[in-house]
């Protein structure tokens, strides 16, 4: 199983930092022109646009790339795959258990929380 993981973690890991990457950009809207200030550089433009609509900006008849799109849902799935895989290793070896539920609820909790008081 832990072999598992790790191949899909390796297969998958340059993409995935791809798009967690241009997410933390876009959610900190460094990926816009700002009037009369901050000029976004290119390059987040572009990762913004493969992030968002999966084609390369400046290409008005570019359609979204199917391919990209059917790479990403997979991307997905073997990320959930792999976390889940994760998580049964982490209850499988670490002693006591209720440090993973703790840890477990607070990464629900936490979001949920910022979010009301955001």
């Amino acid at each position: 199983m832990s072999r598992i993981h790790l191949l899909l973690g390796c297969f998958f890991a340059p993409a995935l930092i791809f798009f967690t990457v241009s997410g933390v950009f876009q959610t900190l809207r460094l990926h816009k022109d700002v009037k009369n200030g901050y000029q976004a550089p290119e390059i987040l433009k572009v990762m913004a646009k493969i992030h968002k609509d999966q084609k390369l900006p400046n290409e008005p008849n570019q359609t979204q790339s199917w391919p990209l799109q059917g790479f990403v849902l997979l991307m997905s799935a073997g990320f959930i795959f792999s976390t889940v895989v994760g998580l049964v290793m982490a209850f499988k070896y670490f002693r006591p258990r209720w440090v993973i539920w703790a840890l477990l609820g607070v990464g629900v909790i936490m979001p949920l929380a910022f979010l009301m008081i955001g």
